[in-house]
């Protein structure tokens, strides 16, 4: 039961860690992987009151503005050729602040028993754990067995070389910031689930 319960806690940082690993390996950072989680926790909040919408409107909502603010990430570091740590040091301000804008500055409670079961047990196996193996399982697949998951590796590898090789650097960050900014959304989203609200401040 110790065992669960320690999986059950650090399946959210398992989920942002195998996120944040696309990036890593193409050579960049994510620093706004904290703030995605508060505002995407928020944003799915918003839409998961009880009679307001089927549960797969809060978790699309939360999960796809996170996929947004990656891909904002990804698109400012590839075009615009800033340093990963400025552009993902902004972002982190920004979306706690559009966090804390939505919210009002206060948690989003009242959620509907559909979406707060996500933070919940299947036959005594916690869905957060199950969803933690399921996008670690499938990304090791992707990132070992597809060509542009070996794009992701050439990149970090040698970006020059990569280039060399026919890589398109810039298709290849922009994917990489974007998944990253997808599982940080998920992330959010049982999160608010797990503790039955929206918190703006949490990270």
């Amino acid at each position: 039961a110790n065992l669960i319960n320690v999986a059950r806690q650090i399946s959210l940082n398992g989920m942002l860690a195998v996120g944040v690993t696309y990036v890593l390996l193409t050579g960049g950072v994510d620093l706004s992987l904290g703030s995605l989680v508060a505002l995407t926790g928020v944003v799915a909040a918003g839409f998961a009151h009880p009679g307001d919408w089927p549960v797969i409107v809060p978790v699309l909502a939360g999960v796809l503005t996170g996929t947004a603010c990656g891909l904002v990430n990804g698109v400012v570091v590839a075009k615009g050729r800033l340093a990963p740590f400025i552009v993902t040091l902004g972002m982190m301000t920004v979306a706690r602040g559009l966090a804390l804008v939505i919210s009002h500055g206060k948690p989003v409670s009242n959620l509907s028993s559909s979406f707060t079961s996500l933070g919940g047990d299947i036959q005594g196996l916690p869905i957060p754990v199950l969803i933690l193996l399921a996008i670690a399982a499938s990304s090791w697949v992707f990132l070992t067995n597809t060509r542009l998951g070996r794009y992701v590796y050439a990149l970090g590898g040698n970006e020059q070389a990569a280039r060399a090789a026919g890589i398109s650097i810039s298709v290849v960050k922009m994917f990489a910031y974007t998944i990253c900014g997808a599982f940080a959304g998920l992330a959010g989203v049982v999160l608010a689930a797990r503790i039955t609200t929206g918190q703006p401040n949490r990270s």
